[in-house]
């Protein structure tokens, strides 16, 4: 339940990183209070945090270039941290995460946070980069 947790930490600092572009120490710490977490848990947010921030821009190309008809800059703000996060774990955290777990629980923060048409256009946008990345089979699902 506690990953659960932390990833919806992770999503939040990367939609307030959308916002104003800037690592935020105060906002993490807020979150690394609570006591439901682990240090497994806070090793996530902060690992996850620094590597979206350290990786933005090319996080951000790749779901610009799998996103037909739509300017990422008109993409929902919550539906882009969804994409980013997820994208970060794709590219990055591949062997930690099974993509399965990545897709569903973005799609999951998406429905929670922005438009109920949100979960079926974050799914679309993964699935297409995971096929991308991965091809037709991922042994990672």
């Amino acid at each position: 339940m506690s990953r659960k947790i932390a990833r919806e930490d992770a999503y939040i600092l990367t939609f307030e990183y959308l916002f104003n572009k800037n690592y935020n120490p105060v906002t993490l710490d807020l979150f690394f209070a609570d006591s439901r977490l682990t240090d497994d848990d806070k090793k996530y947010i902060n690992t996850t945090y620094e590597g979206i921030i350290e990786h933005f821009e090319e996080i951000n190309n790749c779901i610009a270039d799998n996103t037909e008809n739509f300017n990422i800059d008109r993409i929902y703000k919550a539906d882009l941290a969804a994409l980013i996060l997820a994208v970060y774990e794709l590219k990055f955290r591949k062997g930690d995460i099974p993509t399965a777990v990545t897709i569903s629980e973005s799609i999951e923060l998406s429905k929670k946070y922005s438009t109920e048409k949100s979960g079926g256009f974050v799914n679309g946008v993964l699935s297409k980069i995971n096929k991308k990345l991965y091809g037709e089979k991922n042994e990672n699902n």
